[in-house]
């Protein structure tokens, strides 16, 4: 069903009131109203259903009274007003047996929609009539209110919609399939994110090993680890600044499955695996029946196993959308145990699984706003510096549903995510389109925030000369405002529209 699109229309067919709803419309109760309602009276409606009759058209109410009795009433029309069934309306008693029927404001099927684009809702099909060339769909929303939609193709009365909001009068049906995929995505970053500890505490435990004597192979396997450490130098060569971004692990699987499998001695989580693999078997503790083992296989998803088996080695499985990633301060490392060492390996992985599986949720949540993106989050451990630069980069294509007839602008975003000493916490968010650069530097210490607020003039003056256009350049005392949730962050069946 993901082909099929809804739109809402500008106001409800048929209606000659000012507020799109309802006209009123005089009908002829079938049996009589005596007992039920006197002249002047009111009560409430849904409409069960309808049916064709010699004069006009049959239909069947059922009333709730002012008493609260539910009665079944059928009445004959003899025009043919717009009452798909599921409608609620508000009767009022007339002398002859007659109804005057009224649809109130909260009753009328909503044209207009004022969720956010990408959000997700549920509703149940009440009814689906040809309209010239398109259909008419009158849905429910799970808090009773109704939707009227127009769509290319019928939908079986009682079928469910799950549809994704594209803008205040459009949807775009979406297959259970999609949102099962997406909720399967949200409990993998929850877990591996659980599971996660920071590369620094690795990178500590390990150096103090160096020098110590160990087996061969592990040995080999920590001194590539740390070797594959760019150095602060190697940030400024272009070049080298790509080759330390491929090999930063979060693109490891798709470079086994299109077989680049033996370009793999520098990448980050490729060498992490490989120190897995010895730990796992030089332990005679690690096996898959031993708490570690079962930790080490909870933390390693599918695709990660089948790398490390590829790789040579036999190991014997909402939070997390968050930037930059927390981390937490781990005590006792100076002189690890096998047993810490694998715990701290297998968390490792665990982060940079938990960029991995961000970045796929933050780009599907561009798409479902209608605003395609590629999302690249991941972590470079750098050897002079005493934890990772975590960086987040974005590459969109404008926003095509405000850019139609213009050419797309490619715009990239970058977020950059420091704790050096003695400046402390620092962030910064950059973006490029076409040669304009603006940026936002966040500072967490007012010392620090001062310090970067001295040399703004600085920094615009290197990017001019370097060629670029600069737009808003400033610093900011603290952390980056919250972005608002995304789509994956809310709930799948809204109750409200």
């Amino acid at each position: 069903m993901s082909e099929i699109n809804f739109t809402l229309p500008p106001s409800l067919p048929g209606s000659t009131s000012a507020a799109g709803g309802l006209a009123p419309h005089t009908l002829k109760a079938l049996t009589t109203l005596e007992g039920l309602l006197a002249p002047g009276q009111q009560a409430q409606a849904q409409v069960l259903g309808r049916a064709e009759a010699a004069q006009g058209q049959q239909i069947s109410l059922r009333l709730t009274l002012a008493d609260g009795r539910s009665v079944t009433l059928d009445a004959l029309a003899t025009r043919q007003p717009e009452l798909p069934a599921g409608t609620r309306l508000q009767l009022t008693a007339l002398p002859d047996n007659r109804l005057l029927i009224t649809q109130p404001d909260a009753a009328r099927p909503l044209t207009r929609l004022d969720l956010p684009a990408g959000s997700l809702l549920q509703a149940r099909v009440l009814s689906s009539t040809p309209s010239g060339n398109l259909q008419q769909i009158v849905a429910q929303l799970p808090d009773g209110r109704q939707l009227l939609l127009e769509s290319a193709r019928p939908l079986p009365v009682g079928s469910l919609i799950n549809a994704r909001v594209l803008d205040d009068r459009s949807l775009q049906a979406i297959s259970p399939d999609a949102r099962v995929q997406q909720l399967d995505l949200l409990q993998q970053l929850a877990s591996q994110f659980a599971r996660q500890s920071p590369l620094s505490a690795l990178f500590t435990a390990l150096r103090s090993l160096q020098g110590q004597p160990l087996p061969s192979g592990l040995q080999q396997s920590i001194e590539r680890l740390l070797n594959s450490q760019p150095s602060a130098a190697q940030l400024s060569d272009s070049r080298q600044l790509a080759a330390i971004l491929r090999n930063a692990g979060v693109g490891l699987e798709h470079r086994v499955l299109s077989g680049q499998g033996g370009a793999l001695e520098s990448d980050l989580k490729a060498n992490l695996l490989r120190l897995l693999g010895q730990l796992s078997s030089f332990n005679p503790a690690t096996t898959l029946q031993s708490p570690a083992g079962t930790l080490l296989m909870a933390t390693l998803p599918t695709l990660a196993r089948q790398v490390l088996g590829a790789l040579g080695q036999r190991p014997e499985r909402q939070p997390g959308l968050s930037f930059p990633l927390p981390t937490q301060r781990l005590e006792g490392l100076e002189n690890p145990s096998l047993q810490t060492l694998l715990k701290l390996a297998a968390g490792a992985v665990a982060r940079v699984q938990s960029h991995q599986l961000a970045s796929l949720a933050q780009g599907q949540a561009s798409s479902t706003e209608g605003q395609p993106a590629t999302v690249l989050q991941m972590e470079i451990p750098v050897r002079e510096l005493p934890t990772p630069i975590q960086l987040r980069i974005r590459s969109e294509d404008g926003e095509p549903r405000k850019r139609k007839g213009s050419e797309r602008q490619r715009q990239w975003k970058i977020d950059l995510a420091f704790d050096l000493e003695p400046l402390g916490p620092l962030q910064v968010q950059a973006q490029l389109c076409r040669n304009q650069f603006s940026g936002q530097l966040w500072a967490e210490r007012p010392a620090t925030a001062a310090l970067i607020d001295r040399e703004l003039g600085e920094l615009r003056r290197t990017l001019s000369e370097a060629g670029l256009e600069i737009g808003e350049l400033d610093c900011h005392r603290g952390t980056p405002p919250a972005p608002p949730s995304t789509p994956l962050e809310t709930h799948w069946i809204h109750v409200t529209a």
